[in-house]
């Protein structure tokens, strides 16, 4: 589902970004699994339910559940909201004695490279969506409060079996060698209430650790 890009740093010289690489030889597979799932490779853990969500597919992108995708639906009609969470690796650096800032500078280059080609995936599927938001953020957690790539969108979508107006946002955050992705999705006339679901199921997510 998501490709590799590598940055190469020589001494205080940042080079070219190389292309990034789609080609697969596999289908993506559901993963089955009972009680808690265990990413073994980044070692985030994925509980059955999350504060009134509740665990619908793991999906794995990759030939070694290195690349995965866990979807989470909150069945509530007052405040319906889904959220998908995918963990992959994130894209590298090579650095030759280069100083810390042009390590950072490198990898934030690269963050913001691929946070734009997600937001390029939710304008191609829906192509009348409207841009809300497009920021940075400290997503809240209960352990930290890491800083995320933000975009909101608007647009017609089936949601719970009714073509409706959807909001929808996308996350990128970077921690330690992995890039985790939030996609949520809910119902534009219960946004407020939804919100406050969404936030308590990030809040209760655990993270990887930043230097995983």
């Amino acid at each position: 589902m998501r490709w590799s890009i590598r940055f190469l740093v020589l001494s205080a010289i940042l080079a070219s970004m190389l292309s990034p690489n789609v080609a697969y030889s596999f289908q993506p597979r559901p993963v089955s699994t009972h009680g808690e799932y265990v990413h073994s490779a980044s070692q985030m853990r994925f509980p059955e339910s999350i504060e009134g969500f509740v665990r619908v597919a793991v999906t794995d992108y990759s030939a070694d559940e290195s690349d995965i995708g866990v979807g989470y639906n909150l069945n509530d009609a007052s405040r319906p909201a889904a959220v998908t969470v995918y963990v992959y690796p994130a894209g590298e650096v090579t650095s030759f004695g280069s100083p810390p800032e042009i390590i950072a500078t490198a990898l934030a280059g690269l963050d913001s490279q691929h946070f734009r080609a997600i937001q390029n995936d939710i304008v191609t599927a829906h192509p009348g969506a409207i841009l809300l938001i497009e920021d940075r953020f400290s997503l809240q957690n209960s352990i930290e409060s890491p800083q995320a790539y933000r975009a909101k969108y608007k647009y017609m979508d089936a949601f719970a079996g009714m073509r409706r107006q959807v909001v929808s946002d996308a996350y990128l955050i970077r921690r330690g060698n992995w890039w985790i992705t939030f996609r949520i999705s809910m119902p534009a006339e219960q946004e407020a209430q939804a919100r406050q679901a969404v936030e308590a199921f990030i809040n209760a997510l655990q993270l990887p650790p930043s230097n995983s």
